[in-house]
């Protein structure tokens, strides 16, 4: 654990603002530079935190997602750090296009409620709790009713901006923060973290395949067998330049089935990963014999995990050569290769994601309408967008049961 160092406010008195709550001060910025220096005592755990990743996101207008960075002190010592961005909602257009099925009607109409712009408590782009950070929880714990209120306030007096809502995102069950709940936020299910965690024993691939029942090792050979005729190679910069284009159809056709659709990836956003994060960002590539690329996967070397990020591949040769499965299982032998602990495969398609080994991790948000009458309304209105609980849980493992 790094210790905890005295904050030089000068270094961000040019860039940042900031407001007091009896003894906490919290510093607010809108560039990852002028606070760098304090965010990464905090971030050094995380590359998703770290400044790198966030001055990358930073540069990609296309994302619409406007930063704020939060330091928490007292008296002078920075004890946690929070990370929002400002976004406008508009949860119709983020449904699926096939609108006319009737399971979607309702989903639609109260949709048509949710159009405006919203202040998130953490990364639309990740899976997990990437809005609050601290060294010490104990010590960064403040009146979040307080907060919220001066938060709102800053930006509309000093940035002429009036989110209408509060999003805070993503909580493991036992993390849901008690003060957000107490404040008038809706909590509400979301779809799964899905976690491959690797046993120790696990040296090499074929030690992960061992541990396998004998129906999940043929599974996996015929899976590998469909994908004969198919290169898979690591990506280089250069390539990623050079596929960009492509890259980002496949990227559009998986992206368009999403449940929901918050954000379009801007084309060079690989490309732009790769440059701000070097070897910790890994993106591999398959291609079929006349050197087209059928699809590609990318995820983060992320100190004792690996973490899935995003992909996209050739709908129309999926079924035939099984590329999403094969990914999967390539995505566990690079993870096995790092010797990571664990696998972060996040949310969707979660019962292919079972069948390597992947483990349901229930997640809830928090949603707050700044208006305290349409906040009452909110609660019925997530109802409807429940996930969907209709699948399997499969275990490969000869140790383990299918639910």
């Amino acid at each position: 654990m790094k210790c905890i160092l005295k904050t030089d406010i000068a270094t961000v008195k040019d860039k940042a603002n900031s407001f007091q709550i009896g003894d906490n001060q919290f510093v607010v910025a809108e560039e990852i530079a002028a606070v760098a220096d304090k965010w990464k005592e905090f971030a050094y755990a995380d590359i998703f935190l770290s400044v790198p990743f966030l001055q990358a996101i930073e540069s990609m207008p296309e994302l619409k997602m406007k930063p704020f960075y939060v330091l928490h002190e007292i008296n002078g010592i920075c004890v946690g750090v929070l990370y929002f961005q400002l976004r406008h909602f508009n949860l119709k257009s983020a449904l699926p296009v096939e609108s006319n099925e009737a399971k979607l009607n309702l989903k639609n109409w109260v949709s048509s409620f949710v159009d405006f712009d919203t202040l998130v408590l953490g990364n639309l782009l990740l899976t997990g709790n990437y809005g609050c950070c601290a060294v010490n929880p104990s010590s960064h714990k403040f009146d979040w009713k307080e907060f919220q209120v001066k938060m709102l306030q800053y930006l509309k007096v000093e940035k002429k901006i009036e989110p209408s809502a509060i999003l805070a995102k993503d909580f493991y069950n036992n993390q849901v923060p008690l003060q957000l709940e107490a404040a008038g936020f809706h909590k509400f299910a979301v779809q799964p973290n899905m976690i491959l965690h690797l046993d120790d024993e696990w040296l090499t691939f074929d030690d992960y395949l061992e541990a396998f029942k004998a129906k999940y090792r043929v599974r996996y050979r015929r899976a590998l067998k469909k994908s004969e005729g198919l290169t898979f190679r690591a990506l280089t910069l250069d390539d990623l330049e050079f596929y960009m284009d492509h890259m980002h159809d496949l990227y559009l056709g998986i992206s368009a089935t999403a449940v929901f659709n918050l954000f379009t990836l801007p084309p060079d956003y690989f490309f732009t990963l790769k440059q701000a994060l070097g070897d910790r960002f890994l993106v591999y590539g398959y291609f079929d014999q006349d050197n087209t690329m059928m699809a590609f996967f990318s995820c983060v070397d992320n100190y004792d995990h690996l973490q899935a990020h995003f992909l996209g591949y050739n709908q129309e040769e999926n079924h035939e050569k099984q590329i999403y499965l094969n990914m999967l299982y390539k995505i566990v032998e690079i993870g096995i290769a790092h010797h990571q602990k664990q696998i972060i495969l996040s949310r969707t398609a979660i019962e292919i994601k079972t069948t390597v080994g992947a483990i349901p991790h229930e997640m809830s948000c928090l949603f707050l309408h700044t208006n305290s009458i349409t906040n009452k309304l909110f609660g019925p209105i997530f109802s409807a967008f429940k996930p969907d609980d209709q699948f399997i849980i499969r275990s490969p493992f000869k140790d383990g049961l299918d639910q």
